[in-house]
């Protein structure tokens, strides 16, 4: 359900980058006069959809990965060969989200901000993608809970 609500936001930032490069485009080429904000909201919109979107997309099926191997193995080889992919994933994004979280810490206390046209605070940014691990590993560990839990309505299970 959060990540759900999250792909959702990410689909109004995607929107909304569409809009300011509309935007950009009509007043660069029509009126002469083009944004100096697009290109850089537009970019910090994009990596905050990116990272909203990421649980969801591994919870919707989205995520990239090598079905011809994992097609052929039996049930149970599945489960171990998916879990394994599991259990990688989350060691990863673990790492990541430790790396960002103690960025968005280095980013307050230094107070820093983006480079550009648009002077923005950048724990903003860091912060959007400590919560995108943050989601991804909920995600994952939903997704490895589904994968071992018994399906009531599943007659290859049913039989077991």
């Amino acid at each position: 359900m959060v990540n759900t609500f999250c792909s959702y936001i990410a689909g109004v930032f995607i929107s909304l980058s569409a809009l300011i490069m509309f935007y950009d485009v009509l007043g660069r080429y029509i009126f002469n006069s083009p944004s100096l904000f697009a290109p850089f909201v537009v970019a910090f919109l994009t990596l905050a959809a990116l990272f909203f979107g990421i649980g969801y997309s591994l919870q919707a099926g989205g995520q990239v990965h090598i079905e011809t191997l994992v097609d052929k193995l039996p049930p149970m080889g599945k489960k171990i060969c998916l879990s394994i992919g599991y259990c990688f994933t989350l060691i990863f994004a673990a790492i990541l989200l430790r790396q960002c979280f103690i960025i968005t810490g280095r980013a307050i206390d230094l107070k820093w901000l983006t480079v550009g046209n648009v002077l923005m605070p950048m724990f903003i940014l860091y912060a959007i993608m400590t919560l995108g691990y943050f989601l991804l590993i909920v995600a994952v560990i939903s997704k490895f809970i589904q994968l071992w839990a018994k399906k009531k309505d599943d007659p290859k299970e049913v039989g077991k």
